[in-house]
């Protein structure tokens, strides 16, 4: 999808038009590849236009005259990478039969991420913390590649078999993954690369039997959330002058006003333009009541990531745990009880799919282990049928990124709402890998039929 012109220009800096000179060894080419290399090593965050100079060899002067600032040259080599894998993307289809559209284009994916993993790791993981345009660009990448591989996919035969599965979300999944393998192990993980294709195959059932390549659901009339936990809510301000209320209820209110003021004022204006002032003012208390409670504003910030991970846990673990249901239908009433609470939390929600990896380097590892944590309800599965026992353990990775792209598409367009639409098919891509399609697909139905009466 091509980049909108009002972007195009402030990318070039001054001027009406891109700049024509790319090569590698140009000014311009030499400041992207820095922004990458910087990107990689340090985050978007940390990276500064001294330090792009000084790994491109170039001066201020010369940069200034290439871009804006920081953000322009950012989106500039984004829409280079961006453009790169799209083309690897359309020729890796081209090349394939139409059925085979999908595994092609995940195939693309996987070794664009091996052979450049400095630009795979810009595009899919920096650039959802380098700002809005940068966000917006990186769900317009997604859609492009999902739109070449419909594309192909339209001229297959009615008769061939095809993965069940959205394409967006085989494609985000993948890419979730990938992402955290790269974290993890430096570098994609042969058990990353080698499980994507076998988890994309769980899916294949014959043209006459799909019915979940489209995000939408038949149950899209039914409210399927009928137990909704009790909204929690940010405590009240603490009242004036005397009141009973002891000095570590005092503490208490006050620090959890403060979390939840974190989250707003991070989601309005994101991480790097927030300060501590404006989280004080968000929660109503002085900057001595806030350092008394967090050292700095990265301390609030992580302290609000712990403290929606853990209402999260709570809310999913509550329905999972305490049930004595089979396994599958816990699944399915833990998906209820979470997005109850995402649509209840739409602010919380959107601190944790998308502001969450704002620190950088520093604090990706830690919220990769919140994402997988979540594979804890996907351990009955390894053991609920004998063909489930030798599953890699990483389809419960590409489930969990699967899912994560799914709900952060829809937090971040503010469409919370729509989610209940969506739960049969959530429950049916958690579900088949362990279950088989056909069963998956059985239990859904009943469960829906179930929840309209």
């Amino acid at each position: 999808m091509a980049m909108s012109i009002a972007i195009a220009k402030e990318i070039a800096g001054t001027g009406a038009t891109l700049p024509v000179d790319s090569a590698p060894d140009s000014p311009r080419g030499r400041l992207t590849a820095a922004m990458v290399e910087c990107v990689s090593r340090i985050g978007y965050a940390a990276t500064t236009v001294s330090e792009i100079t000084a790994v491109s060899r170039l001066s201020r002067s010369s940069f200034y005259e290439n871009f804006r600032n920081k953000e322009c040259c950012f989106l500039a080599a984004q829409s280079e990478l961006s453009a790169a894998l799209r083309a690897e993307v359309a020729q890796a289809v081209s090349a394939e039969r139409p059925e085979r559209a999908l595994q092609a284009a995940l195939g693309s994916v996987i070794a664009f991420c091996a052979r450049e993993p400095h630009g795979f790791h810009l595009l899919t993981h920096e650039a959802m913390i380098a700002g809005p345009r940068a966000l917006d660009a990186r769900d317009e990448l997604m859609l492009a590649l999902e739109g070449i591989v419909e594309r192909s996919l339209a001229e297959r035969s009615d008769q061939d078999d095809l993965a069940d599965i959205p394409t967006r979300l085989v494609l985000g999944g993948a890419v979730r993954l990938l992402g955290i393998s790269m974290r993890r192990a430096g570098g994609a993980s042969e058990a990353a690369i080698e499980a994507l294709p076998g988890w994309l195959e769980c899916y294949a059932v014959p043209a006459a039997q799909m019915r979940w390549r489209e995000m939408t659901s038949a149950a899209s009339d039914l409210d399927l959330i009928l137990e909704r936990p009790v909204r929690p809510s940010p405590p009240q301000p603490l009242p004036r002058g005397r009141h009973r209320l002891s000095a570590q209820e005092v503490r208490s209110v006050r620090r959890e006003r403060i979390l939840y003021a974190t989250a707003a004022a991070v989601c309005a204006n994101g991480y790097q333009a927030v300060t501590v002032a404006d989280i004080a003012s968000v929660a109503g208390v002085s900057r001595e009541a806030f350092y008394a409670s967090f050292k700095d504003k990265q301390d609030a910030f992580l302290q609000t990531q712990r403290f929606i991970f853990e209402q999260m846990v709570a809310a999913s673990a509550g329905a999972f745990f305490t049930s004595p249901k089979p396994w599958p239908e816990r699944i399915w009433d833990s998906l209820r009880t979470t997005t109850a609470w995402v649509i209840d939390q739409p602010v919380l929600a959107h601190f944790d799919f998308i502001e969450t990896y704002s620190l950088g380097p520093t604090d990706a590892e830690r919220v990769d282990e919140y994402v997988l944590a979540f594979n804890i309800f996907l351990e009955e599965g390894y053991r609920y049928r004998p063909e489930s026992a030798d599953l890699p353990r990483m389809y419960a990775e590409a489930i969990a990124g699967a899912v994560l792209e799914l709900c952060a598409f829809y937090v971040r367009h503010g469409r919370e709402a729509e989610l209940p639409q969506l739960l049969p098919l959530a429950a049916y891509m958690i579900l088949t890998p362990f279950m088989g399609a056909k069963q998956a697909v059985d239990l859904i139905d009943g469960l829906v039929a179930s929840s309209a009466r």
